[in-house]
């Protein structure tokens, strides 16, 4: 899979899966250049806030998500999406005995995108000493 430098693959241990978080529209065009597959209609940047497909390209199956609107709204419905794609995929029955497995999986989702997009914290300021007076 051929994808813009600064976009991310992020990694599921648990069940060994991976995705692509692709956070700008010019990530999503090199995405979108260098693995075509025609089995996907291609949904614009503009057309949405958030997009999770399972693309299949030269190199097999590759699960995909792309913000263009990273709110944490968005990255839940995301991930919850994205969970439900890993898991047919790996062949986990979807449905109500599976609930606990759908939900800790979009939250570790939802955990790694945010941390992913999250910026650098800030470095604290050092307070300057000022000599008193006399």
């Amino acid at each position: 899979m051929i994808y813009h430098e600064d976009s991310q693959l992020l990694h599921v241990p648990l069940i060994e899966a991976q995705f692509l978080l692709i956070t700008s529209e010019e990530q999503y065009n090199t995405f979108i250049e260098e693995n075509p597959d025609d089995t996907q209609d291609i949904t614009p940047w503009s057309a949405f806030n958030g997009y999770v497909a399972r693309w299949t390209g030269k190199e097999g199956a590759h699960f995909v998500m792309a913000l263009a609107l990273p709110h944490y709204d968005v990255i839940c419905h995301e991930a919850t999406h994205m969970a439900h794609l890993i898991m047919e995929y790996k062949g986990i029955p979807i449905g109500i005995v599976n609930t606990e497995v759908e939900a800790y999986l979009s939250q570790f989702i939802f955990r790694e995108v945010v941390a992913a997009i999250a910026p650098a914290p800030k470095k604290a300021k050092k307070k300057s000493k000022k000599k008193k007076k006399k």
